[in-house]
């Protein structure tokens, strides 16, 4: 059976032109542990506290951090189908009210996993999942919702990037935070879709210069006007001129997610 995967997989590949890429995505397997993946999170960007971002999460694995996740409400937390799939509910459980993704705040367990039916595991189109947790978040200061997006923003629109990463750090993984500025996708699409990864209707993109999401950043969500936008999933090297980082679109899936919600 396909397991969910959380370590990278970094696939060269020999192309007609000399370039070989490494492509930033998830394989199918979780890794034995989870702390062998250090010094590979956002890079550039800030320090931020979850007093900026509380309607963030961490998704643990056996109680290992994961993958980020975004506060729906108080019964859902969103991630990437690539994070949890093919793995049970009681394989998980997520870290809410805390700057560290290794302490402190709350954590719920999660009740079940619902995966979006049109993912792809291989191109990793609609990469979008509910957590259903077994009781319902208590909000405050440092534990909020935020509004889902139901349309797209305009190229060069400014968005806030933050998560943990699986960066070493005394306290555990640093949270950070870096505003990037979304790409249209037409022009994501001649970046990767020469080498064989086309952008389809279900991603989007976003850039800056020298920054961007690493290893471990998987689920960051990318934030404008109290509204989340994507997710990271993937893209080819890090913080690549060349290549803007690819995030599983929050519109695309939007009446899914509502539906599934609701249900």
């Amino acid at each position: 059976m396909w397991r969910s995967t959380v370590f990278i997989a970094l696939l060269g590949f020999f192309l007609v032109a000399a370039t070989k890429p490494n492509v930033v995505k998830r394989n199918t397997k979780i890794p034995e542990s989870l702390q062998k993946l250090k010094g590979l999170g956002i890079i550039g960007g800030k320090t931020t506290t979850i007093q900026k971002h509380p309607y963030e999460a961490a998704v643990l694995y056996s109680g290992g951090f994961l993958c980020a996740g975004t506060i729906l409400n108080k019964n859902y937390v969103m991630t990437l189908t690539s994070c949890v799939y093919g793995e049970s509910a009681s394989s998980f459980s997520v870290r809410v009210g805390s700057s560290s993704s290794d302490a402190g705040g709350k954590v719920y367990k999660v009740k079940k996993v619902i995966q979006n039916p049109s993912f792809d595991s291989y191109s990793l189109s609609y990469d979008v999942a509910l957590l259903k947790l077994s009781k319902p978040l208590k909000f405050g200061k440092t534990v909020k919702k935020i509004n889902l997006a139901s349309k797209a923003l305009a190229k060069r629109s400014k968005v806030v990037l933050s998560g943990w990463g699986n960066e070493s750090s005394k306290n555990g993984n640093p949270f950070k935070e870096l505003t990037v500025a979304i790409v249209d996708r037409s022009t994501c699409n001649s970046s990767y879709s020469p080498y064989g990864y086309p952008i389809d209707a279900s991603m989007s993109c976003a850039y800056t210069s020298n920054e961007g999401p690493c290893y471990g950043d998987f689920g960051d969500p990318i934030v404008a006007q109290n509204k989340v936008y994507g997710m990271f999933s993937w893209c080819f090297n890090c913080a690549d001129d060349s290549f803007p980082g690819v995030y599983a679109d929050v519109p695309a899936s939007y009446n899914w997610i509502k539906k599934t919600m609701k249900g």
